[in-house]
């Protein structure tokens, strides 16, 4: 799974807004709007709890891109090693 799937189910981008108004609405209708705020600090949280999963997201495939990076850094560095070696080779041949 891509980092943007991930991100997408982790904040949930087609129904989130949905989904916070339904549990705001759900809570008003049990307390009859006596403790709206602790509903809504709760969303707040929510939210929070979600960027911080999204930002985990983020940083993990960053680090992921970094280790191919540096593969990929190495191998050509290598690679550079072994066509001096090469061409060093030739010329102590001629």
């Amino acid at each position: 799974m891509g980092v943007l799937q991930k991100l997408q189910k982790v904040l949930h981008l087609e129904n989130f807004t949905q989904r916070a108004n339904l549990f705001i609405d759900k809570y008003r209708i049990i307390h009859r709007g006596l403790y709206l705020g602790l509903a809504l600090n709760a969303y707040i949280a929510y939210t929070q709890i979600q960027k911080v999963t999204a930002l985990r997201i983020l940083d993990e495939h960053l680090d992921n891109q970094k280790a191919d990076y540096m593969k990929k850094v190495e191998y050509e560095r290598e690679q550079i090693e072994k066509q001096i070696e090469s061409q060093l080779m030739a010329q102590e041949n001629k």
